[in-house]
Parts: structure tokens; sequence; C-alpha cells
């Protein structure tokens, strides 16, 4: 903590004030936000005014690692881990003891758990191990009615994909809501309908969704589309849908080896700090967090943040993630560092929206990043299938 004479401060934000004519509109509007959200909490409690004649402390509150947006370590601070931090200047008139008893509070409520012990996707995930039976006989019907599979198109890719589809598999495996229908307008890759890379835009044959909630009809054709944007790959497991693929209940369809029972049992009850390092994922510190049931940090105490992630990562299969996951990622990755999403977090309208991503690299681990792209690993390579028998 640093204490700056009233005049100083006045200085440093009239200064700021003076910069902020060369500001795009979309940069002040982000310093707005920050400074409403995180940069000056003392403005809450009606003491912060840059006018008044008392000396204002100046507050350097540090934040640790992987708790801040990429790009704005200019402090040029040291993080625990040897890089640079973001420090946040807080200014008050007020007692430095005030001060103390206000960061002891602050530290105290960053550190409560806010999520829920027990993550409610697994419960979900329970119920749909239970429901298989019905599920399967719903989809063998649905296979015998010639009505509700539609093909848009005749030739070429469509043909081989219809010549190997085995439609009791593709309705079974197709996204479903949470009430169990089909997911209405969901998109299905079935397999690339033209040459090109997945990062790149080309035609697929796809399997689309019925048009509203509730409707039972699926729709074959082809359409452009930037594979590695999607959610929904069955290309990359392609016995979702082919007839020459083996069972769907085998262990070995999904992931060679699969010896991670003590991690998804952690998982399962609801440790899943706890279950991720278990597996072999190392984790940053803003993952560690969340996984723990705690916000963020300073100025990211959205509660729906820890709960979200906490319900996407208790569903995680290690053994999968860590083989067709890994591989992929490493395919698509340019660099060793980089990471493909796993999921966003909620409530963002910024470009740049804070992601769980997964790290291949020489030590596989999840990390919190800001990310302005659709690139992401589809959940096919890093959830558990709801199939009695996989695990």
């Amino acid at each position: 903590m640093a204490v700056l004479p009233g005049g100083r401060a006045r200085y440093l934000l009239a200064r700021r004030l003076e910069e902020s004519a060369k500001w795009t509109e979309e940069y002040r509007q982000y310093f707005e936000d920050a400074s409403n959200g995180r940069g000056f909490p003392f403005k809450e409690r009606g003491s912060f005014d840059p006018e008044l004649t008392r000396p204002l402390y100046k507050v350097w509150a540090l934040e640790k690692a992987g708790l801040h947006p990429t790009g704005h370590d200019d402090r040029g601070e040291i993080r625990t881990d040897g890089a640079s931090a973001l420090s946040l200047p807080l200014f008050a008139a007020t007692s430095i003891e005030e001060v103390v008893e206000w960061l002891i509070r602050v530290f105290d409520r960053l550190d409560r758990i806010v999520a829920p012990a027990l993550p409610a996707a697994l419960a979900i995930e329970k119920a749909a191990l239970a429901s298989w039976p019905e599920r399967l006989r719903e989809a063998q019907s649905a296979a015998r009615d010639p009505t509700l599979l539609r093909t848009d198109g005749r030739g070429g890719a469509v043909d081989d994909v219809s010549r190997w589809l085995e439609r009791e598999r593709l309705f079974l495996m197709f996204p479903r809501d949470r009430r169990g229908r089909l997911w209405p307008r969901a998109r299905v890759l079935l397999a690339p309908a033209g040459p090109g890379a997945d990062t790149g835009r080309r035609p697929w044959v796809v399997a689309i969704g019925p048009e509203r909630a509730g409707g039972r009809t699926l729709t074959i054709r082809i359409e452009p589309v930037i594979a590695v944007n999607e959610a929904h790959r069955f290309d990359l497991a392609p016995w979702l849908w082919r007839r020459d693929a083996p069972p769907l209940a085998k262990s070995s369809s999904w992931a060679p080896l699969a010896s991670d029972g003590a991690a998804i049992l952690l998982l399962a009850r609801g440790k899943i700090e706890e279950g991720l390092r278990t597996s072999g994922l190392t984790l940053d510190e803003a993952v560690t967090r969340l996984a723990r049931g705690q916000v963020l940090g300073l100025g990211y105490e959205d509660p729906s943040w820890p709960a979200v992630a906490r319900e996407s990562l208790s569903l995680i299969f290690p053994a999968l993630l860590l083989s067709a996951g890994f591989r992929y990622a490493s395919r698509i990755l340019r660099r060793p560092h980089d990471g493909l999403r796993l999921f966003t977090l909620p409530g963002q309208r910024q470009a740049r929206k804070a992601s769980i991503m997964f790290v291949p690299g020489d030590t596989p681990r999840l990390e919190l990043a800001w990310m302005g792209s659709n690139r992401r690993l589809s959940y096919l390579l890093w959830q558990r299938p709801a199939i009695p028998g996989v695990l």
C-alpha cells in the first residue's frame, strides 16, 4: 500500500482524463466499466473525491496469476508465477486503518464458497444414464419411420454419408435439450464434403435438428462450415452415426486404456479440483478458484461463474480429453502454449470473453483466458457420454 498526497493523486487522475481524448469509444467504455466495477470500490462508500484537501491513499491491489484479462499487464508488477501482474490503483480519503479493515473484508469475501457443493449436472447425468433403455427404444422407433429423416440434395458426399448412416445411432446420439427432446436446429457435423482444413470454411455434410422444440425430424444436407468453431463434431467420433463402427457402450470406442476411475469418482462427488488434478491435469489459479466454488477475483465476483464452471468441469472425461482431445488440439494449435476453448463463462457482452481453455503442451492444463476467437474443442472430445458401460 502506498500513501500519496492529495495533490499528487489529483494529478494522476487529471492526466488520465487528458489522455481520454485519444481513446476509442470501445476503450472508453472498458475504462468506465473497470472503474465502476473494480477500479474505485471506495466510491461505493462515498469516500472517493479527487477534490478533497485531505490526503488520498492509493492502494495497489495485486492480483495473482490468471485473474486478469490478458494484455493489461501495463504496471509491470510481479505475480507469484514470475509473470507480470495487473495492479489496481484504488483511491480513498480515509484513515489507513479503515483501508486495511476494508481490504481484510474484501479478501474474506473473495475466499468464500459461493457455488453449490454438488453440481446439478451430475444429477442430470445420473438421470440420463438411467433413461438409456428408454432413449434406445425411442431411437429404434424413429429409425423405422422413413419420414423422420430427410435428405436435402443427392449425389457425392451426401450419398456417401447416406450409404454408411445407421439411423438408429444418429437419432440416439443427436444432441438433446434438458427435457430429452431433439435439440431444435442443432447442427451436427458428419463428414467433410470438400477439401480444406478445419480452420477454414468448406462444405460439410451435416445433420440438422427439428425446426421447433418437440419436433422429431432430422435433416441431412450440405452447409458451409468452419469446423473448429462447431460444438457437435460427429466426424471426430464416427461410431456415433456409422453402421460399421464399434459399439457405443464399449469403453475402448471412446478412450483407450481409460484408467481414470479415481478421478471420475472425485468429480462425481463434487470434488472438482481434486478430481482434475488426480487425472493429471494442471490448473492455473483462476481455474483452481472456480473449481473450488470461489469467485474469480476482485471485480469479477459474479457467483454464476464458479457455479457454471463447476457444472461443466464435473463432466470432464479425463481419458478422452488427454487422448483424442489432446491429439486434436495439438493438430489445430500452432504454438504449444495456445489453447482451445472448452466453454465460455456467462454474462459477458465484450468481444473477448473469459473462457476455460485446454492447453495440450508437455503438461496438459486448464487455464482461464480472455478470448475473442470462436474456436473450440468439441464436447465430444472432453465430456463423459451418458451411456452405461463406457466408464
